[in-house]
């Protein structure tokens, strides 16, 4: 899904002369299975110098939800 998003946002920005840069950070609900964390402790301030955020898919079969969603 990240991938076909991305295919539309570098459409966008060629069609209107914008510099688009791609940060990935693999924090996800499987890292979570495997460490029992969604992101490093300093993971907020990681994003903060951010202008946006694209988030793909919430959720992973064995995560309860309010943990994909809310968990830091």
């Amino acid at each position: 899904m990240i991938d076909a998003i991305r295919t539309v946002l570098d459409s966008l920005a060629g069609a209107h002369s914008l510099d688009l840069v791609y940060d990935d950070f693999d924090w996800s609900c499987r890292l979570y299975t495997e460490v029992g964390a969604m992101m490093p402790e300093d993971g907020l301030d990681q994003l903060a110098p951010y202008g946006a955020i694209l988030l793909g898919a919430v959720g992973w079969p064995g995560v309860p939800d309010h943990v994909s969603l809310w968990a830091c």
